[in-house]
C-alpha cells in the first residue's frame, strides 16, 4: 500500500511540475511579445492602440493553451524579439517538444495501481492510436520531474539572457506596456 501512495504522490508532482513549465512558458511569451518597441513616428495613436488590443487578445488566448501550443508561441515570440539571443534554443525546443507526449500521458492516462514492485502500465492512446507501452515506476516519475524542472530552468535562462525577467512574488514588477 505504501508503494501506491509513493507512486501517486510522484505522479501528482510530475503533473504539477508540467503545469509550472506551462506557466513559465506563458510568462516568457508574454515578456517577449510585450517588450517589442514600436517607433512612435511609424504608427498613429489609433494604430498603436490596435496593436495593444491585438497583443492583449493573443495573450488572453494563451492562458488556456497547453504545452504543445505554448512551445510554438514561445519559439515564435523569441524569434520575433528584436536582437534575441537564441544560443541553445534549438536544443531547448527539441527537449520541450519531446516532453509533450510524456506530459499528455501523465495527465490523461488511466493509472492502474502499481504492482508490488512499484510498476504500473498507464492506459494511454495518442490521437493516432499509438499506445504508450512502457511500464512506469517511481524512478521514472522522479526522473521526469527532475527533467521538467531542468526545462523550466532553461526557459528562465533564455528569458534572462535576453535581458528580461519574470516578476517575483512579493516584488513590484515593471509595467511592460
Amino acid at each position: 500500500m505504501a508503494i501506491v501512495r509513493l507512486v501517486k504522490d510522484a505522479l501528482g508532482g510530475c503533473v504539477a511540475t508540467f503545469g509550472c513549465l506551462e506557466y513559465v512558458l506563458f510568462q516568457a511569451c508574454f515578456l517577449f511579445t510585450g517588450n517589442k518597441v514600436y517607433p512612435v513616428e511609424t504608427y498613429s495613436l489609433e494604430e498603436m492602440e490596435e496593436k495593444v488590443r491585438e497583443w492583449d487578445s493573443e495573450e488572453g488566448k494563451a492562458l488556456s493553451d497547453q504545452l504543445g501550443q505554448l512551445i510554438i508561441k514561445f519559439e515564435k515570440a523569441i524569434r520575433d524579439y528584436p536582437n534575441s539571443k537564441t544560443d541553445g534554443l534549438e536544443e531547448l525546443l527539441d527537449h520541450l517538444k519531446k516532453g509533450v507526449d510524456i506530459r499528455n500521458m501523465l495527465c490523461h492516462a488511466f493509472w492502474p495501481s502499481p504492482d508490488r514492485n512499484g510498476f504500473t502500465k498507464p492506459l494511454y492512446f495518442k490521437r493516432d492510436f499509438e499506445y504508450f507501452d512502457k511500464p512506469v515506476n517511481l524512478a521514472f516519475l522522479k526522473q521526469t520531474r527532475q527533467h521538467t524542472t531542468e526545462l523550466i530552468r532553461l526557459v528562465l535562462n533564455m528569458v534572462a539572457s535576453n535581458g528580461l525577467e519574470l516578476p517575483e512574488k512579493g516584488k513590484p514588477s515593471q509595467d511592460i506596456l
